[in-house]
């Protein structure tokens, strides 16, 4: 039975997916190097790949795609390569279960998706905070080339979410000293 269809997510569901090696999804289906990388969508999709999966926010319900025999597949949004139309492929699962979000905030009319899955909050399928220690060492690394003066590296995104926090504080606080029926 298709893993897909035993899981059977839906738009907005959040499901961690553990991609199968390569090697093994060039064994099992029996193409070249070059046609499985396309088919799959390998280099679109690289960092997710190569991060062996993740979590990730459905955008389509499972369906057949459009070639001969039709391959089922579902449509994620892919925060690693920022890619909103990731088609993944029974083929290269290995393991895929619906992960029950703590938090989601969907709004039609703001066209916004806003999830919380343990410690990261994703924004239409983008984390809000992501690589930041990979971003810290280019940053270094960036000033021990240039031979300048080093400046300290700041996330914009935790500048924002520091905005974010002091509003709701601030309505919170607001809120508590309101006098019942006001």
């Amino acid at each position: 039975m298709s893993k897909i269809v035993a899981v059977n997510p839906f738009k907005n569901d959040v499901v961690r997916i553990k991609f199968k090696a390569f090697e093994t999804l060039l064994k099992e289906t029996g193409m070249s190097f070059y046609d499985c990388a396309e088919f799959y969508d390998y280099g679109e999709n690289s960092k997710a790949y190569l991060a062996g999966g993740g979590d990730f926010i459905v955008s389509k319900e499972h369906e057949r795609d459009e070639t001969e025999g039709g391959k089922l597949c579902i449509t994620v949004k892919n925060h690693y390569d920022h890619c909103d139309n990731f088609y993944i492929y029974d083929d290269v699962i290995e393991s895929i279960e619906i992960i029950d979000a703590a938090e989601i905030f969907f709004s039609n009319e703001l066209k916004i998706l806003v999830v919380r899955v343990e410690d990261e909050m994703y924004i239409n399928g983008k984390p809000l905070i992501w690589n930041e220690e990979q971003a810290k060492e280019k940053h270094a690394t960036k000033w021990i080339r240039s031979g300048e003066k080093s400046k300290p590296y700041s996330n914009n995104n935790r500048k924002l979410l520091k905005i974010f926090e002091n509003y709701i504080a601030d309505l919170a606080v607001r809120e508590s000293f309101s006098q019942p029926g006001e």
